[in-house]
C-alpha cells in the first residue's frame, strides 16, 4: 500500500549494497522476522540467512505507520 518506492544500488571496492525504501504502512520488524521462522515461509529470515552465507547482512527498519527500509550489504571485490 505504498505510494512511493525508492531503490538505491551502491558499490564500492569492498561492499555492494541495495536499499529499498517505501512510504507504506510499515510493520513491526522484529515480529515479522519471528513470524518468518515458520516452516512454510522463508521471507525476511531467508533473505537474512542468504546474505549471511555470503558474509553480508540485512538491515530492516520499519515501524507501523512509518514506512519500511530494507538494506542488504554483501562483500564485493572491485576488479578494476
Amino acid at each position: 500500500h505504498a505510494n512511493h518506492v525508492w531503490v538505491i544500488l551502491r558499490c564500492n571496492a569492498n561492499t555492494l549494497s541495495l536499499a529499498v525504501e517505501d512510504d507504506g504502512p510499515g510493520f513491526d520488524a522484529q515480529t515479522a522476522v519471528s513470524v518468518s521462522r515458520q516452516p512454510q515461509s522463508i521471507g525476511l529470515l531467508g533473505m537474512r540467512e542468504r546474505l549471511e552465507l555470503l558474509g553480508g547482512r540485512l538491515e530492516i527498519k520499519s515501524q507501523p505507520g512509518q514506512g519500511t527500509r530494507l538494506e542488504a550489504f554483501a562483500p564485493w571485490k572491485d576488479t578494476k
